[in-house]
């Protein structure tokens, strides 16, 4: 992901990415202007069942940066849903052929 600022951004996003729970708040967007998650981040609430993957609702983090500072497993605890999106769901195999791309990885 060369495309994050900060290193240590980039493996966070990467293990929510990876993570083999079946339930994960994942980072989907982040400011343009830093690329970090320092700034506005998008988060997803995302499942997957081994065939499909959903988001079921999408928001913006409330996680100040003193809270991230002390622990980036904290971002994604306080999210300011965005009730007029709708939810969404993928093929998993077309899923992780799109974030690969996205990832670099």
């Amino acid at each position: 992901m060369d495309w994050v600022s900060h290193e240590k951004d980039s493996a966070f996003v990467l293990s929510r990415h990876r993570s083999s729970k079946a339930f994960v708040r994942l980072p989907l967007l982040m400011c343009p202007d830093d690329c970090d998650v320092w700034c506005t981040l998008l988060i997803a609430d995302v499942e997957r069942d081994g065939t499909t993957v959903y988001w079921h609702r999408i928001g913006i983090d409330q996680t100040t940066a003193e809270e991230i500072t002390a622990d980036y497993e904290l971002i994604g605890n306080r999210v300011e849903w965005l009730n007029k999106v709708a939810a969404m769901s993928f093929s998993q195999k077309k899923y992780d052929a799109e974030m690969q791309k996205l990832w670099c990885q």
